[in-house]
């Protein structure tokens, strides 16, 4: 994260800073650019970074607990009940679905329990797909790890969240409005209301989120209770009778693929199994607490459900049970009589709580995505004050108010579980290939390869027969939503094009200058170390071909070889940037292997010399002042012409491409005791302002870098006592080439990067001389 601070450089801060000193920063990889437009040379955009902000391990045994329980309790006793028995048609199939739905979500929740202690991150789903999957495939992992991102994301989570809200406002409603029919209208902006509550308790703080789940809790633990001590009760008195309804599958269906649409009522009371995964990283202990959790409350679950379903068998025959829209409401109003209005509002605090529990995972669930790059980075920022997800909160809330339109429930719910079993499968897959991927991983809990084999089985069953035997609009929409995933991955993810530079892009009316970097040929002068370096590797992790060129030839053919890795071909091109032949024959080189084809040419090397006054004669080295002059200004600025005229024929032809070159704050200003590195940096700019008139009409972007002091070799030896932890970085310089290589062509005028430490005062410019719209 960052501070942004407005002031003008004191004098102090200018004489800091006038070398170029190409170097590495402090900065986390989570960190972003900050670009602003310069309007003065006084006026500048400072950004203090700070200490990683992340989420922080507020959750213990206990609260752990309490958040499966909290999630998993919610609206689908109350309402599942009809649905089971509607596909079953017999009570003791019913109850017998209950029990095998609650074995199922153990199994399951124990997978989950073992992948999470080899892959300990937030995000569930996501992680253990891509990193579990990935470790057999790499890119398949990934690919279908997006695919589940974006169902999760805009599906999944969602919808699950909807059918909450919706219970809660029928359930409230029911227990406050006895005789009149309740109104759809009624009943959708109480939801909505319920809603915004909600992102504004999950924005606001985590603590509040975590102790308002705790409460749901108790009150809903304790209205199943009551429900579960009547029913125990009445079976006392109707002991024979009941044991006649249980024992008895009276009018059994027989139909196999009808029990498949049990189990999805059944599974989405048990749905929330998993909840806890999505939280790991804000455990305490998440070796202990994420298993134990699971332990303690699944069974304890299973036991409060069976409980409460043989309750309202006690209260009401199948037909009854059929008939209502509101199980347990029916089946108050034969048992409390004039406490009858508790029952339903208990019961719709159940539900809320359980969306409440539901949206604070699905926000985690949203930020891990766009962590890992799946949705925009916005949704993976964190406040810096509450520590709270909000761009992520607010997105799953405004995606939840749309589905809250339709008020079939039933509808929901089966949508819901055939997407959601597609990749809860996916995962007890992910779980399996860590079983011979990870085997070293340490594991608190082990399950037997054969028991997930049976469950992965068990998913391929839920997903199937649904949709064999009673295809509906909901499954298309769930399969179009999937498909549009597969859609928007190729660009976004396989090509790494950023979202904002669509949003650029769009606002600009073109795509030029976009350079799609897989594929593409890039020149690295001074790439054996810092800057260069980085910029290589960054280069070659989004697919492009580079050429590293630098005097030392193994630390070229080291980087090479990291280079290659990724898939690229890294060439070594050995050259003396102060020799013209030198360059001549790199250059020759070049073309040879790209095949006179070039996209970016970045000119990153330079030497600073030695800081002596130009009254003197001699450097401290004993060289002659003006021949170190000349030497600076032969790699600094003729070498650069040299290299960059040699190049320029070999880009024109394909009209795109970019020439970035790493000047100096030197070419900004002047101080003395240092005469040849001024004069040559203010040199190269001349001369990239000049060449870019000539080329505009070719669509080549031309573009200045002009850091302070960067943590590289280079200053290691400085005698100025610096703290190269809070310098620049060689990474944040690589972001900065990414952002312009990626920026449409209209849009890359004079743009300013400016970080700031403690202790110095590190301009990091960027001055992008491109052709902006009149």
């Amino acid at each position: 994260m960052a501070i942004d601070i407005q002031r003008e450089p004191s004098l102090t801060d200018i004489d800091s800073i006038h070398h170029h000193r190409p170097v590495q920063s402090s900065l986390t990889k989570h960190r972003r650019i900050s670009i602003s437009s310069i309007v003065h040379p006084d006026s500048l955009k400072i950004v203090l970074p700070t200490d990683e902000v992340t989420l922080k391990r507020h959750l213990g045994l206990f609260s752990g607990i309490c958040f499966i329980v909290g999630v998993i309790i919610g609206s689908g006793i109350f309402v599942s009940p009809k649905g089971v028995l509607q596909e079953t048609q017999s009570v003791g199939l019913c109850l017998i679905i209950w029990i095998a739905c609650g074995l199922v979500a153990l199994l399951g929740a124990l997978c989950y329990a073992e992948i999470g202690a080899v892959i300990p991150r937030n995000g569930a789903e996501v992680a253990y797909i891509k990193e579990g999957i990935g470790s057999v495939h790499k890119q398949i992992g990934d690919i279908l790890a997006y695919v589940s991102s974006w169902a999760y994301t805009f599906i999944l989570k969602p919808s699950g969240i909807a059918i909450l809200i919706l219970t809660f406002s029928q359930y409230f409603w029911s227990g406050i409005i006895e005789e009149c029919e309740l109104s759809e209208e009624l009943i959708k902006m109480t939801a909505i209301f319920a809603i915004l509550m909600l992102i504004n308790i999950n924005s606001i703080s985590v603590s509040i989120a975590n102790r308002l789940n705790i409460i749901f809790v108790i009150s809903k633990v304790l209205t199943i209770l009551t429900v579960i001590i009547i029913g125990v009760i009445r079976l006392g008195k109707g002991l024979f009778l009941i044991y006649t309804k249980f024992a008895k599958c009276i009018g059994t269906t027989k139909n196999p693929l009808g029990v498949a649409l049990a189990f999805y009522s059944g599974l989405w009371a048990y749905d929330g199994w998993n909840s806890l995964n999505l939280v790991t990283e804000e455990l305490k202990n998440p070796k202990r607490d994420l298993w134990l959790s699971i332990v303690l409350a699944l069974p304890a679950v299973i036991i409060l459900y069976v409980l409460t379903n043989i309750s309202y068998f006690t209260v009401m025959n199948k037909a009854t049970l059929l008939t209502s829209n509101a199980v347990a409401v029916t089946w108050g109003e034969v048992v409390l009589g004039p406490v009858l209005r508790m029952l339903p509002i208990l019961i719709s605090v159940s539900a809320l709580g359980s969306a409440n529990g539901s949206l604070f995972g699905a926000a985690r669930f949203c930020m891990v995505s766009a962590q890992y790059g799946y949705l925009p980075e916005v949704f993976a920022c964190i406040h810096i004050r509450r520590l709270t997800p909000i761009p992520a909160v607010v997105l799953q809330g405004v995606i939840t108010i749309l589905f809250c339109l339709p008020s079939n429930i039933d509808g929901l719910i089966d949508f819901f579980s055939f997407a959601a079993w597609i990749f809860y499968g996916l995962t007890f897959v992910a779980t399996l290939c860590c079983k011979f991927t990870k085997k070293n991983a340490e594991r608190v809990i082990s399950v037997p390869i054969p028991l997930i084999i049976i469950i992965v089985l068990i998913s391929i069953y839920l997903v199937l027969a649904p949709v064999i035997t009673s295809p509906n609009i909901g499954y298309l929409f769930a399969t179009i939503m999937i498909l549009c995933g597969l859609v928007f991955y190729y660009p976004f993810v396989y090509r790494k094009i950023e979202w904002n530079i669509i949003i650029l892009t769009i606002m600009a009316g073109e795509y030029r200058g976009v350079i799609d970097l897989h594929g593409k040929n890039a020149v690295i002068t001074g790439a054996s170390r810092g800057i260069g370096k980085e910029i290589a590797l960054t280069l070659a992790k989004e697919g492009c071909n580079v050429a590293l060129l630098a005097r030392s030839r193994d630390a070229l053919e080291t980087l090479a070889i990291e280079c290659s890795k990724n898939g690229i071909k890294a060439h070594v091109i050995i050259c003396d940037m102060s020799s013209k032949q030198s360059i001549e024959d790199a250059c020759k080189q070049i073309s040879h292997i790209f095949q006179n084809k070039l996209d970016i040419l970045i000119n990153n090397a330079g030497i600073a010399g030695e800081s002596v006054s130009a009254i003197e004669e001699k450097t401290p080295s004993g060289k002659d002042v003006v021949d170190m002059w000349e030497e600076v200004m032969m790699v600094n600025l003729l070498g650069l012409m040299r290299i960059t005229g040699r190049c320029l024929p070999m880009m024109k032809e394909s009209k795109h491409g970019a020439i970035i070159t790493i000047s100096s704050l030197s070419a900004t200003m002047t101080s003395g005791r240092s005469a040849q590195y001024h004069a040559s940096e203010w040199g190269v700019n001349g001369f990239l302002g000049s060449i870019y008139e000539d080329i505009r009409e070719y669509g080549i972007k031309v573009c200045s870098i002009m850091p302070g002091f960067v943590n590289t070799p280079m200053i290691h030896d400085d005698k100025h006592k610096l703290n190269f932890d809070k310098c620049i970085q060689p990474e944040d310089i690589a972001q900065g080439v990414l952002y312009i290589l990626r920026t449409p062509y209209n849009n890359c005028a004079t743009k300013t990067l400016v970080y700031s430490s403690i202790s110095y005062l590190l301009l990091f410019s960027i001055r992008c001389l491109s052709e902006k719209k009149r």
